[in-house]
């Protein structure tokens, strides 16, 4: 690691191509170097070099990890599959998962693959590669695993209204939680918010919503949920280019109907 911000102009672009190849080989090395050296960050300081050729090498491992997040969310989503069909998730076999420690997932890190969204947490704190990696697709993926993920006891009204669903297992809330966080990283880019402003309104809102609503969730999933919400409409209700209420079209339409069927209806149980 030491080698990233080595005097060398030669050397600090090579150690970034080393970790490029490391990375294609298994995308797992991301979670075991970053807690120990705090890698992303290196990386934002590293966008900031003088010479051309670190530069370059740089934007060489920024688009090598952008290529390795569909890989991860595959690997998830296989997972949660197994999950919904009522399989369970797989034991540790590799030395991988063994190092892969991370207190705050706990009960998530018994093992199988759902642990790798502390990977994509990982990489959202390079400021680099977050304006790379988030997409329309990107947010639809965080969408759906959100939206399949269901912590806590249903209710028999969550059931009727379709916010239920049979996905929970041991580490269901961590994993929301985390899934949660990602949203709230990506969200605190007002850049983002505003160039995917029609992804977030009609992908984003609904999901966030119904978890919000959730009666069988935790108060810290439901809060986490409603402030993200919040976050995103207040923004989007401030800005002239997304919500113009003269003009009854677009994101303004869509925002209009998400409040007047899904928010109103639903505010006695947020407060």
């Amino acid at each position: 690691m030491r080698l990233l911000e080595h005097h060398s102009i030669v050397i600090r672009g090579k150690a970034l191509l080393t970790f490029l190849l490391l990375f294609k080989q298994d995308f797992r090395w991301m979670a075991i170097v970053d807690p120990e050296v705090k890698f992303f960050h290196v990386l934002d300081r590293l966008s900031r070099d003088n010479y051309k050729y670190v530069q370059c090498c740089l934007l060489c491992l920024v688009e090598g990890i952008a290529d390795t997040i569909p890989f991860i969310f595959s690997a998830i989503s296989e997972e949660l599959n197994i999950l919904l069909n009522g399989g369970r998730t797989s034991s540790i076999t590799s030395e991988f998962d063994r190092r892969i420690n991370r207190p705050e997932f706990e009960t998530l890190q018994q093992g199988g693959n759902m642990m790798y969204i502390a990977i994509v947490l990982d990489i959202l704190q390079a400021q680099c590669i977050k304006s790379r990696i988030v997409t329309y697709g990107f947010l639809k993926s965080i969408a759906t695993l959100i939206d399949n993920c269901y912590s806590g006891t249903a209710s028999h009204e969550d059931e009727e209204e379709g916010l239920y669903s049979q996905t929970n297992f041991p580490g269901a809330e961590e994993f929301l939680k985390a899934l949660l966080l990602i949203v709230e990283s990506v969200v605190s880019s007002q850049k983002h918010l505003l160039a995917l402003s029609e992804t977030f309104t009609t992908v984003m809102l609904p999901v966030l919503l119904h978890k919000a609503r959730g009666a069988g969730a935790s108060a810290d999933i439901r809060f986490l949920s409603l402030k993200i919400f919040t976050d995103i409409v207040v923004q989007y209700l401030n800005d002239d280019t997304i919500y113009e209420p003269a003009k009854e079209e677009g994101t303004t339409k869509q925002l209009q109907e998400l409040f007047l069927r899904q928010l109103f209806p639903r505010l006695l149980h947020l407060l």
